[in-house]
C-alpha cells in the first residue's frame, strides 16, 4: 500500500490533475483520472464493502467538477486577454 495514499490507483492521477495549471495538460489529466474512477466504480459495484472507497471516489467527482470548471475559466479569462492584446489563440 502506498504510504501517501489509501487508494493509490486513482489518487495518484486526481492529485496530478490538481496540481496541473497548463489547462490543455489539465483537460488530459482530468480525462485520466475520470477512467480510473469511472473504472474502480465499475469494480466496487461487483464486491461487497468498498463504502469508504466509494464515498472517497464521489468527493473525488466533486473535486474533478470544480476542476473542470476552473479549466473553462481560466481558459476564457486567457482567450479575452489575449484579445485584448491583439493576440489570436
Amino acid at each position: 500500500m502506498d504510504p501517501e495514499f489509501k487508494y493509490p490507483r486513482w489518487q495518484r492521477l486526481l492529485e496530478a490533475a490538481i496540481l496541473e495549471f497548463d489547462p490543455v495538460q489539465l483537460c488530459v489529466r482530468l480525462q485520466e483520472v475520470e477512467e480510473a474512477i469511472s473504472t474502480r466504480l465499475q469494480e466496487l459495484t461487483s464486491q461487497k464493502g468498498g463504502q469508504d472507497e466509494h464515498h472517497a471516489l464521489t468527493k473525488a467527482i466533486l473535486i474533478m467538477q470544480l476542476l473542470e470548471k476552473n479549466r473553462r475559466v481560466l481558459r476564457q479569462s486567457l482567450s479575452e486577454i489575449a484579445l485584448q492584446h491583439g493576440v489570436d489563440c
